[in-house]
């Protein structure tokens, strides 16, 4: 059993790293990581040009709709030269509006994801940085067909840059009544903070809920329904 990259892989390898050497030398990196956004927006379009961006979504919502080994490639190159951008929590909250979504909402959302235009984020840590459910007290109140959404966020990955936060709640008692919904980044009642960087090429801060008003067709899936979306 071959277990290595396939030749298309090493291709894309060859392309992007062919890409940051001329874009993002270590100095480059540096001049980056002092901007206030922390990343280059100009290098992003050209990257969502290229189809990196969207390498993961489903080409019916614009991306390349191609699978997770072969993101890891793109994924691997960044990291080795450090490239400041907001790729991994765009990818991750594409991948969670993808599997927890309606056909509508992906319609939605992903598109602007895949092309660079909509930058994302994944709400999900709390105090005590607990990955596990138990962790998540972020609660969110039924009233009518609206949820309001009232707690904070620690340690959201590119809160300067996002414009959507895909946002993990507590909507009941029961360990796994955990919930997901898409908040904009302008929403009413919704505050940022930002922490020092211990990593300078990455932007993290908090996210600050004050009975955040989400509609109906911002909740990806049925109330207490992301728990089996954490497991794909």
């Amino acid at each position: 059993m071959d277990f290595g990259f396939s030749d298309e892989q090493q291709l894309l390898r060859a392309e992007v790293r062919k890409f940051l050497d001329e874009n993002a030398s270590l100095e480059r990196v540096r001049e980056i990581m002092a901007t206030d956004e922390g990343f280059d927006r100009a290098l992003w379009e050209r990257m969502a040009e290229l189809g990196w961006v969207g390498l993961a979504i489903p080409e019916q919502h614009g991306g390349a709709g191609l699978d997770l080994v072969t993101l890891i490639v793109l994924l691997e190159e960044t990291g080795r030269s450090l490239f400041p951008s907001p790729l991994i929590s765009t990818l991750l909250a594409a991948r969670a509006i993808e599997l927890a979504g309606s056909e509508e909402q992906q319609a939605r959302w992903l598109p602007g994801l895949a092309d660079g235009t909509t930058i994302g984020s994944f709400a999900y840590l709390e105090e005590g940085d607990r990955h596990d459910l138990d962790g998540i007290g972020l609660l969110g109140k039924r009233d009518g067909d609206t949820t309001l959404i009232s707690g904070t966020k620690q340690l959201v990955p590119d809160t300067v840059s996002a414009d959507l936060f895909v946002v993990a709640y507590r909507s009941g008692a029961e360990l796994d009544s955990v919930s997901l919904a898409v908040v904009d980044s302008g929403s009413d009642g919704l505050a940022t903070g930002h922490f020092p960087p211990l990593d300078a090429t990455k932007r993290i801060g908090r996210l600050s809920f004050e009975d955040v008003s989400v509609k109906a067709d911002a909740r990806l899936g049925a109330d207490g329904s992301a728990a089996e979306t954490f497991l794909q």
